[in-house]
């Protein structure tokens, strides 16, 4: 399994993501009560997704359109670019998948 490292960039993604689930539970699964549990509930099936794309990397969809070497991969309304980089899967950004864009992988 790939070691994990999380850009700057993709940290900072990943605390508005999570401020706006807080913010708006129903905005990711409406059946979790409470806004922080249903943030904390996303960064748990983002955790795992990630350990999923490290133990499998070539998982994600190849983006090379965007940069040699990227992947994305998608979770719950949100996408996750990444790229692979030696023994390390690097995350890059975290972001929300804009509507009709295909969602494959």
């Amino acid at each position: 399994m790939l070691e994990v490292r999380f850009t700057f960039q993709a940290c900072e993604d990943l605390s508005a993501v999570w401020d706006s689930i807080a913010a708006d539970a129903g905005a990711w699964q409406a059946t979790l009560v409470g806004d922080r549990s249903a943030a904390d509930a996303f960064a748990a099936s983002l955790r795992h997704h990630v350990e999923l794309l490290a133990a499998n990397p070539e998982m994600g969809l190849e983006r090379n359109e965007l940069l040699h070497g990227l992947r994305s991969s998608s979770l719950s309304r949100y996408t996750l670019y990444y790229r692979v980089r030696g023994q390390v899967l690097e995350v890059l950004r975290l972001l929300v998948t804009p509507r009709g864009a295909s969602t494959a992988r």
